[in-house]
């Protein structure tokens, strides 16, 4: 089932990437209907969008938010940007305490659902589970995923990230694995990319789907998806 979504998301990735390189940010705003990568910004919002990927159901986008999150604009960008484009609201609010930080969650799992979006939370398992979230997006020197398995309902989204051969096997067990720096950026100052031939090998060690993070952009998505990777995940921070 994986390497079929692999595939497919290779022809769909490829073509579609191959159309939008160039192509001005209100002209694929007309395209709603059409699955596939998008890179866009959201009205209202410093919201950036490269990306995609990652559940082996569908395969279509992962969108990381972070920085201040408010309630009322979380719920605008559901209904204004997201439905229809993408499969998981990942929150990264690592600057909230756990009581801000259940209540967001608890209150954006409802928000989320009838727009088709699964949300995992971001190293905090115990608020996931508590909230009633979908998931967990478990960092590199994260909780071990078996252990979090162990105590996870079934169908409980788990993610992982990683950088080294080490990390990619410590990741075993994972519903998708997060691998990079791919291309240097700015996000990550003084942070050398390691190039199109470690994620080839990050997705053949990795048993099951790897995108690619870090510098992925429409002009290089094409050799991303050459070495096999399943798509491609951006750190898509914004203030509400």
């Amino acid at each position: 089932m994986v390497g079929a979504l692999a595939s497919q998301l290779l022809r769909r990735r490829v073509s579609v990437a191959r159309r939008l390189d160039g192509e001005p940010l209100r002209q694929r705003r007309r395209h709603r209907r059409r699955p596939g990568h998008r890179a866009r910004r959201a009205a209202g919002s410093r919201l950036r969008l490269h990306a995609p990927p990652i559940l082996r159901s569908t395969g279509r986008l992962i969108i990381r938010i972070s920085r201040g999150l408010r309630l009322g604009g979380v719920q605008e960008f559901i209904r204004s940007s997201v439905q229809g484009f993408a499969d998981v609201l990942q929150i990264r609010e690592s600057e909230l305490g756990t009581r801000e930080l259940l209540d967001l969650v608890t209150a954006v799992v409802p928000l989320a659902r009838p727009a088709g979006l699964r949300v995992v939370v971001n190293d905090r398992v115990d608020v996931a589970l508590i909230a009633g979230a979908d998931g967990v997006h478990l960092p590199a020197r994260g909780l071990p995923v078996a252990e979090v398995r162990a105590i996870a309902p079934p169908g409980f989204l788990i993610g992982k990230s990683a950088h080294t051969d080490e990390e990619i096997d410590r990741a075993a067990g994972a519903d998708y694995l997060i691998f990079g720096t791919i291309f240097a950026t700015a996000s990550k100052p003084g942070v050398q990319g390691q190039g199109l031939e470690a994620l080839r090998r990050a997705v053949k060690r990795f048993q099951g789907p790897v995108l690619a993070i870090g510098g992925v952009s429409a002009a290089n998505l094409p050799e991303v998806m050459s070495t096999g990777a399943a798509g491609y995940a951006g750190i898509s921070s914004f203030a509400l």
